[in-house]
């Protein structure tokens, strides 16, 4: 009867009621791994990537046109400044001729003409820094996108 009592108690003893218990953790534990569904995170996370992926490829897009843009605006400006300065020189010695013969150089029609287009060169080009200066935080947005 010895025998027959240690074998059961071994079989119902309190080791065994703990090993069950430690099944059961286990089993919990792997049911709980199994109702988490990281296939469908992980799918929504490279879908997200793709999306971004593709935005980012169009942002730089127009940044790097924008940037063309805006640089080649400057090179126009530079190129307008010239003018500009080209025609205040004759300004200037159509005034000093003028002024030379005792003549008003308001009197001529070219010289007005050209006081006009002067302002207009002067107005043009304010504003147009202007824009450039309003426009310089995105202008650096677009070359961070670029590099």
């Amino acid at each position: 009867m010895n025998t027959k009592n240690t074998v059961f108690s071994r079989l119902f003893g309190k080791q065994f009621r703990s090993e069950l218990s430690a099944s059961d953790d286990i089993q919990t534990a792997i049911n709980d791994i199994n109702a988490l569904d990281l296939e469908s995170g992980l799918s929504e996370l490279r879908s997200s990537e793709s999306d971004l992926n593709n935005i980012v490829s169009q942002a730089q897009s127009i940044a790097r046109d924008f940037l063309a843009k805006y640089d080649g605006l400057e090179d126009v400006l530079n190129g307008y400044r010239d003018k500009r300065d080209q025609l205040e020189q004759a300004l200037v010695s159509f005034d000093g001729m003028a002024s030379d013969l005792g003549i008003d150089p308001e009197q001529s029609e070219a010289y007005r003409n050209g006081q006009e287009a002067f302002t207009n060169a002067e107005n043009k080009a304010t504003d147009i820094s202007r824009l450039q200066n309003e426009l310089f935080e995105l202008y650096e947005l677009a070359n961070e996108l670029n590099r």
